[in-house]
């Protein structure tokens, strides 16, 4: 039986372009403020995991090698996990394992990006094979444009409807930037402003997709009798999950992401919640 695992501190740095650091400053700035928050020394985490997106994307092979000292990791257990673009999630799973498991009381999740000092588009552009997908996929807004086509021809909605429906979604999330200090694009929008952006891949478009950024962030996990024993008020983990897809864009569907549903399930099983929209208070 797995132990109970709760979040004891949380650090994160401003997101932008932050030339002000280089990428070792910037892992320490939110590395930093975690061990802060959660009121313990760096000789309480037992183990330290980290993950970034592809080496390629910020030039630096074996990240987590390069950044050991500023994430405080000499002579303790550091594992790198990169799942391209479910990383950060990966990277907590990790941290949470390594926890309930009962191999460690205190373990830290860092989780970074230095994309201005390379070439992050060009490496996800061509990340894809060669042969099949590299022509027309072009990275995440590629997979997910063409998701939002399949999912409209599906249900026979007009182009317009699911556009405004994304674009509202875009004017909210910028919306809670105002309100976030950390945020990389603080700046008010409307559905005008998001429906005559340019198209990055039809029919997504610049407003639509989240920006470049360095920028890192922290979470300090620790096991129940450790938590209990912190000055602040823990937050339990509940329930967590992950599924596996395939790697050929076009070989399931993607508008039932059965990945997505069976993680949600699971997780929702292992929180105990049988009504998500009566139960739950936010989801982001």
């Amino acid at each position: 039986m797995a132990r109970a695992v709760a979040v004891i501190g949380f650090g994160q740095t401003k997101h932008g372009r932050r030339d002000d650091l280089n990428y070792s400053e910037l892992i320490y700035e939110a590395v930093k403020t975690a061990i802060e928050d959660a009121a313990i020394s760096p000789g309480d985490i037992e183990a330290v995991i980290h993950g970034t997106m592809p080496s390629a994307m910020e030039g630096i092979n074996a990240a987590h090698l390069y950044l050991s000292d500023a994430m405080a990791t000499f002579g303790k257990p550091l594992m790198r996990v990169a799942t391209c673009g479910s990383t950060g999630m990966s990277v907590a799973h990790s941290a949470f394992y390594h926890v309930a498991s009962g191999m460690f009381d205190v373990v830290m999740a860092v989780g970074s990006e230095k994309m201005f000092e390379n070439d992050p588009q060009g490496t996800m552009e061509t990340v894809a094979d060669p042969w099949f997908q590299r022509a027309f996929i072009s990275g995440a807004p590629g997979v997910f444009s063409m998701q939002g086509i399949q999912y409209s021809h599906r249900y026979n909605l007009p182009e317009e409807r699911v556009r405004e429906a994304a674009a509202r979604i875009s004017v909210n999330h910028h919306d809670n930037a105002l309100d976030n200090p950390y945020a990389h694009i603080r700046r008010k929008i409307t559905i005008e402003d998001v429906l005559k952006s340019r198209i990055i891949a039809y029919p997504t478009r610049l407003m639509d997709v989240c920006p470049s950024s360095d920028g890192a962030a922290a979470v300090i996990f620790a096991s129940e009798e450790k938590a209990k024993k912190m000055p602040k008020k823990p937050a339990w983990v509940k329930g967590l999950a992950y599924y596996g897809d395939e790697h050929f864009f076009g070989d399931s569907d993607k508008v039932e992401w059965e990945s997505a549903i069976l993680a949600a399930e699971r997780a929702y099983k292992m929180a105990g919640i049988q009504n998500p929209r009566k139960e739950l208070d936010q989801a982001v």
